[in-house]
């Protein structure tokens, strides 16, 4: 092409400018360069995203060529804004494989020998990590599609940036046949990454009755035993109670009543736990601790409570008139227990005949 018979004598200049442009622009895509492996699927799974806080990192991607080159090296270059001042190659681990980057484990120091990968930092804040290849061929180089992972794993010595942005880093391969990079991938900072979830378990207790009303009956009938072969009044007669509690220390059951008494006439208490004395003029109960009941509020397995001493032997009774007494307890949380309580009366010869009564109140607390 002539380029002089587009110049014009009136803007000779701007004309022939513009013809010398337009060559340039035709003859640029010629222009050829060399093609690079590449490095696929880079993530970086950190710790924590919140600004100016330590966090550890663990940076996945995919190669696409061999490394294996003595000269060869990976550098992971962060933003100037973050801080890895106290870095060492202690806190850099190195693993690579086929499937998912954990089948090959490299030996790091703080520079490469043989077989041992080399791992130096520097830049500002020591931003920009250089792992170099061992200077003979590993057992186990890093093929081609190879996972590699790169963690930082000391969240002290490193330290998220200061602004709630989007960051840059970089990953490059270098190396003789195996360039790739750098190939810049995105970490998102946040002002806070935490959210705070409270809840509040509040305080409950349960606590239940079986029978309301108890007759002492000898199992053939007729009045309580004064003889010296009778069998007094015990299980065949019982109610039952039932707790349980998520107070951190448990619950106590405590009964509160007056002896059997018709009139001013009374049957004595059995003040020491004994077992039954037909023909002594006696009154006790007894509790017996049995397992979880199979239906109730939902909570599996036996309760932890237990009566408390004189009320927990077999067959064995015992009754404080008038004060308010302990006769089962849980020192901790504790699932539903069920207690059998148990009641006896004997006379003797010279007990006088009558209605005897009493009313047993029974009194559940829970230890918060």
């Amino acid at each position: 092409m002539n380029v002089k018979s587009f110049c014009t004598r009136k803007n000779k200049f701007l004309s022939c400018l513009l013809v010398l442009s337009t060559v340039v622009l035709f003859i640029s895509p010629q222009v050829t360069h060399a093609t690079s492996p590449s490095i696929f699927a880079i993530s970086d799974n950190m710790s924590s995203v919140a600004i100016s806080t330590g966090s550890t990192h663990t940076i996945k991607f995919t190669t696409g060529n061999t490394i294996q080159g003595t000269s060869s090296t990976i550098v992971v270059t962060f933003p100037s804004d973050f801080d890895f001042t106290n870095s060492a190659y202690s806190d850099i681990t190195l693993t690579h494989g086929s499937s998912t980057g954990l089948e090959n484990s490299s030996t790091i120091s703080s520079s490469p020998s043989s077989g041992i990968w080399g791992a130096a930092f520097s830049g500002t804040n020591n931003r920009i990590l250089t792992l170099s290849a061992p200077t003979s061929a590993e057992s186990n180089p890093i093929a081609s599609g190879d996972k590699v992972i790169i963690s930082y794993t000391n969240s002290a010595h490193a330290v998220n940036g200061s602004s709630a942005t989007t960051y840059l880093p970089t990953v490059e391969i270098t190396g003789t046949g195996e360039a790739a990079g750098p190939v810049q991938y995105a970490i998102v900072l946040l002002s806070s990454d935490q959210v705070q979830v409270s809840a509040t378990v509040d305080p409950y207790l349960t606590f239940s009755m079986t029978g309301s009303t108890i007759t002492l009956t000898k199992a053939a009938g007729g009045n309580p035993t004064y003889s010296s072969g009778g069998t007094g009044y015990n299980q065949g007669t019982a109610n039952t109670l039932t707790a349980s509690t998520n107070g951190a220390s448990g619950y106590s059951i405590a009964y509160y009543g007056d002896t059997l008494k018709s009139g001013s006439n009374s049957i004595a208490a059995m003040t020491v736990g004994a077992a039954s004395s037909p023909g002594t003029a006696q009154f006790g109960i007894n509790l017996k601790a049995n397992s979880a009941p199979s239906t109730g509020t939902g909570v599996s397995g036996a309760g932890s409570g237990l009566p408390t001493s004189d009320y927990g032997t077999a067959d064995n009774f015992k009754f404080v008139a008038n004060a308010s007494t302990p006769m089962a307890q849980a020192t901790a949380v504790t699932a539903e227990n069920t207690y059998t309580v148990s009641y006896i009366a004997n006379i003797d010869p010279t007990t006088p005949a009558g209605a005897y009564t009493t009313t047993i109140t029974y009194i559940c607390t829970g230890n918060f």
